[in-house]
């Protein structure tokens, strides 16, 4: 490269080639060596490449659980940013001190993200009773996704909100 007289600077241009594979921040070095009629003062420079297909991450999600019949819990799924091509991750509900069956009903499935989505939801249905009990909370976690994508948050957590007080057993009341 050279430096034409009278001026202070160059830039170099590094062409990177793009692909479709979700990876970790990459980087390279540009090395200056062999002055002429100048001194190198700074001789390294560090190029980032920063990865741009989407991450995939879930919310956590907070209800009441009602008295009777089922509550929806609506987990909301993003992706980091819009993509070209379509994105899919599986899912499933687990116990935490929720039990599936009687406290919440399992769930599991694939979601599937068209080119260009960023956002897409998975309902859990809560179980409503008459019991006191503490708040308890089940998962909702995300695996496998696509090849071209990755899961930055893989776990939601479902807090149902105990609603009924020590007094209200579900009995009649007179």
């Amino acid at each position: 490269m050279t430096i034409p007289a009278g001026q202070l600077s160059r830039t170099l241009t590094v062409a990177v080639l793009g692909d479709r594979l979700p990876e970790s921040t990459e980087t390279f070095a540009v090395n200056l060596s062999a002055a002429a009629n100048a001194t190198i003062g700074d001789g390294q420079g560090i190029g980032t490449i920063l990865d741009n297909e989407p991450r995939i991450s879930i919310r956590d999600v907070s209800k009441k659980e009602g008295n009777i019949g089922t509550t929806a819990f609506i987990f909301t799924v993003s992706l980091s940013a819009a993509y070209d091509q379509t994105v899919t991750v599986n899912f499933s509900t687990s116990n935490g001190s929720a039990t599936a069956g009687s406290d919440y009903t399992a769930s599991s499935g694939t979601l599937t993200f068209a080119p260009g989505q960023t956002t897409a939801i998975i309902t859990v249905y809560v179980s409503g009773d008459r019991t006191a009990e503490s708040d308890e909370t089940f998962y909702v976690n995300l695996s496998s996704p696509s090849s071209n994508a990755l899961i930055s948050d893989p776990l939601g957590i479902g807090t149902i909100l105990n609603d009924d007080s020590a007094g209200s057993g579900g009995g009649r009341h007179r």
